[in-house]
């Protein structure tokens, strides 16, 4: 296995997340003449694949959309300019590989691993 392209450090709710994202570019992926919209498919850490399939029909939409959007943040891309919208069919007309799609086509997709991390303690001062 490839060693991963980013490795970012998220807050989402009061808990830390690593990811690790390997990015494939699809260059000459095209619909109807444009690149293909950029699409980020998730993966829990040391989640078997029977586990992963399992839950393909009960994904967390909300919480990959959190992360998607810290993502795109960190590396640079504008969120404004990038809706995320989540699909159970991104990446497969069956629905068996649900994830997130972007209206900005660049022909990438990132494939996320991510892990939930301590929560962050919040601290009083008196």
């Amino acid at each position: 296995m490839n060693a991963p392209k980013y490795t970012l450090h998220v807050v989402v709710d009061d808990r830390n997340y690593q990811l690790s994202i390997n990015e494939i570019d699809n260059e000459n992926m095209f619909h109807m003449g444009e690149r293909t919209k950029m699409k980020l498919y998730f993966f829990p850490k040391n989640q078997s694949l029977i586990e992963t399939i399992m839950k393909r029909y009960n994904s967390p939409a909300v919480l990959w959309k959190k992360l998607g959007s810290e993502a795109m943040a960190e590396l640079g891309y504008r969120i404004k300019d990038n809706k995320l919208s989540f699909s159970q069919k991104a990446g497969c007309s069956c629905g068996c590989s649900p994830g997130l799609v972007t209206t900005k086509r660049t022909g990438k997709s990132w494939y996320i691993t991510y892990s939930a991390k301590d929560k962050i303690r919040k601290v009083k001062l008196c």
